[in-house]
Formats: C-alpha cells, structure tokens, sequence
C-alpha cells in the first residue's frame, strides 16, 4: 500500500520536481540529485535519494558538519519546505524506506551511535521513513539520545493509526515553517524598503528627537 501510495505521490509531485530542477541547474550548475549510502532495515545499507542542497565542499566524512556553512540559498529552501526529501518517494517505491519511520542516518553516525547509545540498534528493527516522530518533534536536535526516545516509541506502538497523526503532524510542522520563512521574507523586504526611504534617515530621526 506505501509503495502504491509513493507512486501517486511521485506523479503528483513531479511537475514540481521539473521546476525545482530546472531552478537548481540554473541557480547552482550541476549536481541537482544526490545519493549517499544510509542504514536501513535490519542494519542494511541501501543509497538514499535527495535533491542536493549543500555545496560539494562538504566532506561526508565529518561525523557533526555545521551544515549551515554549507547549505545553498536555494538548499535552506528546499529543506524549509522539505522539497529536497521528495526524491525518497523512489526509495519507498523500492522497499527500501517507508512513509514513516526514523530518520535513516550516514553510515559514520550509525557505528558512532551504535557504540554510544545502548537500544539503538532496536530502530533498525523497522524502516526507515521520508517523516518520523523524531523528524517532527526534534527536527533540529544535536541529542541523539533525545531523537531515540522518539524513534523508539514509535517502533514499539507502530499503527496505521499511529502513521496516520504523525503524517498529521508533518503537514502542521510544514505549515509552520513555510509560514515562518514567508513571515521573514516579508519583514525583509519591509526592512530594506525603510533603510531605503531618505526621508527616514538616521540624522534626520536624531535631530528630530533632539528637538524635543
């Protein structure tokens, strides 16, 4: 069913992908896809789908990048509106990942975690997913330990039913953030239309503040 599901969502989505892409070849030359190998399923590597967000200076071999270094422009876009995760409907399709499930992760933060966090391994037990509980309510956290608890509730309550509100709660999680990023766009734009208007100087606010 998530694979017919992926496929429907591919096609839906496509046109999208076809502009993204084109905006991606135009705005930041080539390497519009990328592929790196994650863990999946019983511990199983398979090579994940993304649209590249971050510049190729990156070296994959650091176990915790300061991404924000490294993301493009257009990659903080994409990954405000998670545009850059769609490509992983492919994997779905492949049985390699599920709709839902825990964040899969490189294969350096696998072994690090493995070795540090003792019931990590019980995450591999299911799939990995596009969204997860701990995607939504600790998208950004650095401890892994808290992401865990999430992930390992849902390994232990997994339902459709359970799928379905953390779908749910995706969909308010992005609301959120396309709300948030146009919000700050807006202020932006507002911001360099007052800097620019001469009449508002700064001189001009302070002596007429002088004078009263």
């Amino acid at each position: 069913m998530q694979r017919v599901v992926a496929g429907f969502m591919l096609l839906i989505f496509l046109p999208l992908l076809a502009i993204v892409a084109g905006l991606m070849r135009l705005l930041q030359g080539k390497g519009i896809l990328y592929r790196q190998i994650r863990i999946g399923l019983n511990c199983t590597p398979f090579e994940i789908y993304k649209l590249r967000t971050m510049t190729s200076n990156m070296s994959s071999d650091l176990l915790f990048p300061c991404k924000g270094e490294y993301v493009t422009r257009m990659g903080h876009f994409l990954r405000v509106t998670k545009i850059d995760e769609l490509p992983q409907l492919v994997n779905v399709i492949k049985k390699e990942m599920n709709l839902v499930g825990p964040r899969p992760l490189r294969v350096n933060l696998h072994r690090h975690f493995m070795e540090e966090l003792p019931h990590f391994g019980d995450r591999y037990t299911i799939a990995p997913g596009i969204t997860g509980l701990s995607q939504v309510v600790a998208p950004d956290s650095s401890d892994r330990s808290k992401s865990l608890l999430f992930d390992l509730y849902y390994v232990r309550h997994k339902s459709v039913h359970l799928d379905i509100l953390i779908i749910l709660s995706t969909i308010t999680y992005l609301m959120k953030n396309i709300g948030s990023a146009i919000h700050a766009f807006v202020c932006n734009r507002w911001m360099q239309a007052v800097l620019s208007d001469t009449c508002l100087a700064s001189d001009d606010i302070g002596s007429s503040g002088n004078k009263t």
